[in-house]
């Protein structure tokens, strides 16, 4: 039994006890805060808040009969820029992107970003390295119904040795797509948190239309009737060729495709998320790390029209341009409540899927509980070794 600190974050910390019991516990967390009591809960998975910034906390949970201890440092915090100061109004009617990047291009190292009490409407925002975005409790930043508005992404760009540089993505393919709503490219350490709202408002008139779902089925694909040209959709978050990114904390909802994306990242940690999406909605993940390199997630509530987390690779045309395995992942106390799997590795997994370790989850309602899947023409690279399933509940 342990007591161990999951994300470090500005003015908060999320903290895990790993205790043998599945997502809760039977007797709730007495967390006292330099000895003065700040939260009571059954969750193993939990966050401390409104805390200072670079500061040394001592820990004490009391949980049954064991009483853990740590003490935990809060990350240093720079300037705070209030998207309002840069125009933003919050009034959930005006389209807010201009002020939001520009709020998110002028923050400096270590700076941070927050929302605070309203409704932010916006197109695909573009978060650079060494920024914190906060979306505190009573704030949602929402994502801009006019899907004509949203630009596209290539599928490759150059590099300097001629090799192709990959962007744009679509289940395990380098092609052209939309940006996410909040976009993390080439960059490192990032942290995006708080008790708010990250929510694409994709809906079955927009990105889930029944004519674009099955225009993207067709093999020559071209334009929408109307002549729209047609890029794949996007995701509501997307990071690539990103390092040291953390999200913890925030609701997110209602994206286009699948809601969490990292691609060739490395460092990555999800902590106390609540995904959700519409049961009958197409294609809408939870998680997707692919071609991953030590990924963390910890604490995450899924309900979602998909998979819940789907560790993938690429499939083989990508692996053959860049052997990029996904590798040393870890998951732990997580409530998957509801989704096609709980927990699935492939299809797309060309690079091969090495040492995964689940442990002490819960599922109740997803189709599957465990599932490992491939099919013919992934390659000779397309391995899976070393994945341990332990003390999982299913329902």
């Amino acid at each position: 039994m342990t007591l161990s600190v999951i994300a470090a974050l500005p003015t908060a910390l999320a903290l895990e006890v790993a205790n043998g019991y599945c997502h809760r516990s039977p007797a709730p967390h007495r967390v006292r805060v330099d000895g003065v009591e700040a939260l009571v809960t059954d969750r193993n998975s939990f966050t401390l808040r409104g805390l200072k910034s670079d500061t040394a906390y001592d820990i004490e949970v009391e949980s049954g009969e064991q009483i853990y201890t740590l003490t935990a440092h809060t990350v240093p915090l720079g300037a705070v820029l209030d998207p309002r100061a840069f125009g933003a109004k919050g009034d959930g009617f005006s389209n807010d992107t201009q002020a939001l990047q520009a709020a998110l291009s002028a923050c400096p190292p270590d700076g941070l970003v927050r929302l605070e009490d309203g409704d932010f409407v916006s197109g695909p925002l573009f978060v650079k390295s060494h920024t914190r975005l906060e979306v505190t409790h009573g704030a949602r930043l929402l994502g801009q119904r006019d899907i004509h508005s949203w630009p596209v992404l290539p599928d490759t760009l150059p590099g300097p040795d001629g090799a192709p540089v990959f962007l744009g993505s679509w289940e395990g393919e380098p092609l052209a797509c939309h940006a996410a709503l909040l976009n993390i490219l080439s960059a490192e350490d990032v942290i995006i948190y708080g008790e708010g709202t990250i929510d694409g408002r994709a809906g079955f008139d927009t990105w889930w239309s029944a004519d674009r779902i099955a225009h993207e089925k067709r093999p020559d694909r071209g334009a929408l009737p109307g002549g729209e040209a047609l890029a794949w959709r996007p995701r509501l978050v997307y990071a690539v060729d990103s390092h040291k990114l953390t999200f913890e904390g925030v609701t997110l909802a209602g994206s286009p495709s699948w809601t969490l994306h990292p691609l060739h990242c490395t460092d990555v940690r999800f902590v106390n998320l609540s995904i959700s999406a519409p049961a009958d909605s197409p294609n809408t993940d939870g998680l997707n790390p692919e071609s991953c390199t030590g990924v963390t997630i910890t604490g995450v509530h899924f309900t979602v029209g998909d998979d819940c987390i789907a560790l993938k690779s690429g499939k083989f045309a990508m692996a053959k341009r860049a052997l990029r395995p996904t590798r040393d992942v870890a998951i732990s106390n997580c409530h998957m409540q509801e989704g096609h799997g709980a927990v699935v590795i492939g299809s797309e997994m060309a690079s091969g899927i090495y040492n995964v370790k689940v442990r002490d989850c819960l599922f109740t309602g997803t189709d599957r509980g465990l599932r490992i899947k491939t099919r013919r023409g992934r390659g000779k690279d397309a391995i899976v070794r070393n994945i341990h399933f332990d003390n999982i509940r299913m329902e």
